[in-house]
């Protein structure tokens, strides 16, 4: 009983990967992996084109409580810090471009963080005295130019791959069609 669930499955399986390497299939994947192409390309050149300006805005710091850290993704890291002069929520933002955070940075809610910034950007902070975040840039201009680079060369990566993936469907659809006939 076993073995005929087995077989059933496969059959479905093959019959599934039949269906999806057909000829119309492929084309139709190609043309969707073109447009997805087109769309990243449009987000490529306008990055490209939109190149920070120079704003120049003073470093500031800011000491208080290390309340939370409000989300943390691939862009960065978001938290909350408590002021100790007026007891103000302000919200930082540690944005890999800008700044390298060390290891423990997120067990240290609850500490008191002393941060050095340009407006909402972190370029360094120490927790109880220990350095967490390490700037990487010694402007606001050149921390904009840093996260401008990496945003540029994550878009010009993703244009790059659907590109390859445009050129595999349709060399695979060439192929396909080939045999066919």
């Amino acid at each position: 009983m076993a073995n005929d669930d087995f077989l059933e499955d496969c059959t479905g399986m093959f019959k599934f990967k039949g269906y999806l390497f057909e000829s119309k299939n492929l084309l139709g994947a190609t043309v969707f992996c073109f447009l997805f192409f087109c769309f990243f390309l449009g987000f490529y050149i306008y990055a490209v084109v939109d190149k920070p300006g120079s704003v120049g805005a003073e470093l500031l710091s800011t000491e208080g409580e290390f309340l939370a850290i409000a989300a943390s993704s691939q862009r960065g890291i978001v938290f909350v810090v408590k002021k100790h002069s007026d007891e103000k929520l302000m919200k930082f933002n540690v944005i890999p471009g800008a700044t390298k955070i060390q290891s423990g940075f997120t067990s240290s809610v609850g500490r008191n963080i002393v941060l050095q910034h340009y407006g909402r950007l972190v370029v360094s902070c120490r927790i109880d005295g220990v350095e967490f975040c390490v700037s990487s840039c010694v402007s606001e201009y050149e921390c904009r130019m840093n996260i401008y680079r990496a945003d540029v060369s994550a878009l010009g990566k993703m244009v790059c791959t659907m590109l390859v993936l445009v050129v595999i469907c349709f060399v695979a659809y060439l192929i396909k069609r080939k045999r066919h006939y």
